[in-house]
């Protein structure tokens, strides 16, 4: 058969027996057609879709989203749903580095210690502060201002970083996060803060915060949606992995899967589930015998190339720093 999604429709309804459009929708068609190929990256491996992927970073900037919420031209934007898992190794300006998912096993190479001291006393009227922090190149997000209030209520402020200026920052109220008040600079120290009611008299006025060296980072983390590396860059630094894309969407009719050989074997993976959502055992035994028949055809040219590979032994693997990175970027088994 050819290779456009309207060909993979056809085949489609004759598999399941819904020739007819008023017995199944043509987007009810494509919905499965939709899943089918997805899933093809899913539960297939294949060398077709391993590509090379390579982001940058920013000078300063230790975490990265991976969501919609960043801008669409950016290449992380939407990571968890153009890429299904990541391989070892990935590299920072050509240089291998360390990879892991583990929350625990990162901050135990780069802990978040902080820093803490008093920046001020409060007399129960003044109700701005201001001051340097000594130590330079303040880690974003992890600020805290509190004192007691003359009330005899807590004080509590969080640092937000700016999205405009990797410099700059500001303050909240954990009581009243939606307003943002004072400024921070990451870089030079330089801080001030309104509180909303003053410190009580003689309470100290006391801040945390974590501080860095910029340099090359070595170690990344990726999780919740997030990637962070550390130590945090001094400048922009390449990085770049190794990955499988989900196949592209076939939007229209005469749209092609990226490899027009995989049509039958989506055909008959849309037609496994549409059998199986409708309780369709007699068809659905039928069919499984060709489509386990394209599915090892569509595996094969990945068999091939994984064949030709050479077994590593202890002499290939000298020199090799072996560690426990997760194959899954997204929490699937490694």
């Amino acid at each position: 058969m050819a290779g456009t999604r309207q060909d993979i429709s056809n085949k489609f309804r004759m598999l399941t027996r819904t020739l007819d459009t008023t017995i199944m929708s043509d987007d009810a068609v494509n919905e499965y057609i939709t899943a089918a190929l997805y899933e093809l990256a899913q539960i297939l491996r294949l060398n077709e879709l391993d590509v090379r992927f390579t982001w940058y970073t920013e000078p300063f900037k230790g975490t990265y989203k991976t969501d919609k919420t960043i801008p669409q031209t950016d290449p992380l934007y939407d990571f968890k749903n153009k890429y299904t898992t990541m391989d070892k190794p990935v590299y920072v300006g050509g240089y291998e580095s360390y990879f892991t998912q583990s929350r625990e096993e990162f901050y135990r190479l780069y802990p978040q210690l902080q820093t803490e001291g008093t920046v001020g006393t409060g007399d129960g009227v003044t109700t701005n502060f201001s001051g340097t922090i000594a130590n330079k190149y303040i880690q974003k997000n992890t600020v805290v201002v509190t004192s007691i209030n003359t009330n005899g209520f807590k004080i509590l402020y969080l640092d937000s970083p700016s999205v405009n200026n990797n410099y700059e920052g500001q303050f909240y109220n954990i009581d009243t996060p939606e307003n943002l008040v004072g400024s921070i600079n990451y870089q030079t120290g330089v801080w001030s803060i309104p509180f909303a009611v003053a410190p009580g008299n003689t309470q100290p006025v006391t801040m945390m915060y974590a501080s860095y060296s910029a340099s090359k980072p070595n170690v990344i983390l990726y999780h919740n949606n997030e990637f962070v590396v550390r130590p945090i860059p001094d400048k922009s630094y390449p990085i770049t992995m190794s990955v499988y894309k989900r196949p592209d969407a076939l939007a229209n009719a005469g749209s092609t899967p990226d490899i027009e050989q995989w049509a039958e074997f989506i055909a008959y993976s849309a037609a496994r589930k549409r059998l199986q959502d409708t309780a369709d055992a007699e068809t659905l035994e039928m069919i499984l015998p060709e489509y386990n028949r394209q599915k090892r055809i569509v595996q094969r040219s990945t068999y091939i190339l994984l064949g030709q590979e050479r077994v590593p032994s202890i002499v290939t693997m000298r020199g090799i720093v072996t560690r426990p990175v997760p194959f899954n970027v997204f929490r699937g088994t490694p």
